[in-house]
């Protein structure tokens, strides 16, 4: 079963896209601070990692460097949910290694097609390696 990782500080945020992936039929794992998302990736597989750029402490944007250039993380995908729509935001993300971007407030119908696109693309760049 494919496993979604949420990194979203805002609670209510977190559990309205707990809830949805579970509907759609993944396992999903969340948590509200970077360091703690960092902590789960390294203690269990996690095929995909939704990532609030703006969180407290470590920044989104930092855990994502870290996830990027950790050996055995380096292949999961990420996409970013930011509240910006700013182009220098977006940009410095796909900088960083982010996989796809999404604007908050987004439609579920966009998060289900850019989960679904970058799964698609892991499997495919794992294929590939086999």
């Amino acid at each position: 079963m494919t496993t979604i990782l949420i990194v979203e500080d805002e609670s209510d945020l977190r559990a309205l896209l707990h809830l949805q992936l579970e509907l759609d039929g993944y396992t999903v794992v969340g948590c509200e601070t970077a360091e703690r998302g960092l902590e789960i990736l390294r203690g269990r597989p996690v095929d995909l990692v939704l990532l609030d750029a703006g969180l407290p402490g470590m920044t989104g944007y930092e855990m994502l460097r870290a996830v990027v250039h950790e050996p055995g993380l380096t292949d999961v995908p990420v996409i970013m949910l930011t509240g910006s729509r700013g182009i220098e935001d977006v940009a410095h993300a796909f900088r960083l290694g982010v996989q796809d971007h999404l604007a908050k407030p987004f439609r579920s119908q966009d998060l289900r097609a850019r989960i679904a696109a970058a799964l698609d693309r892991r499997a495919a760049a794992a294929g590939a390696s086999a």
